[in-house]
């Protein structure tokens, strides 16, 4: 079973304050199944029911879907070998959701390749010349 860290449950808390409504904000945590490439990148809370989080997701049906899912449904997924999902603790986001939304939606699944993902993300804008 997977647990968030304190600091992953700060940022979750912190990106879901109204005044972050609607920033592309950096995923905070991966969640994953093992042996089936489902994969989840969680951004934020629902503040009025913290069992919900956003999260870009992957279940492998050929859907890559950016909405709130329910933690407590996650916890009963189990891969054939009775696996659980489990948080990445090596995971470190590097673009905003965006981008990894991006390159999902390009390819049909969820991607950490850094070449693919410089590709899909925003250009970032130029200085004065």
């Amino acid at each position: 079973m997977f647990v968030f860290s304190q600091p992953e449950i700060r940022q979750l808390f912190r990106n879901s304050q109204p005044d972050q409504t609607g920033k592309d904000h950096t995923p905070v945590a991966k969640l994953f199944l093992p042996r089936t490439g489902c994969i989840w990148l969680v951004t934020e809370v629902d503040l009025d029911n913290p069992a919900r989080t956003l999260a870009l997701y992957d279940l492998r049906q050929g859907l890559i879907i950016y909405d709130y899912m329910d933690l407590g449904e996650i916890t009963t997924i189990r891969n054939i070998e009775g696996q659980r999902v489990m948080r990445d603790p090596y995971f470190t986001a590097r673009y905003p959701i965006s981008t990894y939304l991006n390159a999902a939606f390009a390819l049909g699944y969820i991607t950490e390749a850094e070449m693919t993902l410089r590709h899909y993300a925003a250009p970032k804008p130029q200085g004065p010349s």
